[in-house]
């Protein structure tokens, strides 16, 4: 018998809402838990954009990338690359799902200009290209 009871051996309608609320909670948790785990993604490429650009005093512009580590796997590096010649911008230790930025100085007259990863390797050492 039970506090909630009504002194018989069946239990009270208090009784049975607790367990199938409880029930209901423990199945939709452990619901989320698998699809969340079926659906996180594995060998994703890290992705990058340009988020802004500012011509400066001198004309030339200066472009802002950001990467985006979207696999479920850290990078220990990633190469990001701007189409106006400058210098390669190299991350390190990106972890999952992760935003980074960075900053390139293309020079005077550059429209619209792209980024693009060129390469990276995973923490687990395996390179991916």
């Amino acid at each position: 018998m039970s506090s909630f009871s009504a002194g018989g051996d069946d239990p009270s309608a208090a009784e049975l809402a607790v367990v199938t609320v409880s029930v209901a909670v423990t199945l939709a948790l452990f619901g989320y838990i698998g699809w969340h785990a079926a659906t996180t993604p594995a060998n994703v490429p890290p992705e990058v954009s340009v988020t802004g650009t500012q011509t400066m005093d001198d004309g030339r512009v200066r472009v802002t990338a950001e990467l985006y580590n979207p696999s479920a796997t850290g990078l220990d590096t990633v190469t990001v690359g701007v189409d106006c010649g400058d210098t390669p911008i190299t991350f390190r230790h990106v972890p999952t799902a992760a935003r980074v930025s960075g900053t390139f100085v293309c020079p005077a007259g550059t429209d619209d200009p792209s980024v693009s990863v060129e390469n990276w390797v995973e923490s687990q050492g395996a390179r991916t290209n």
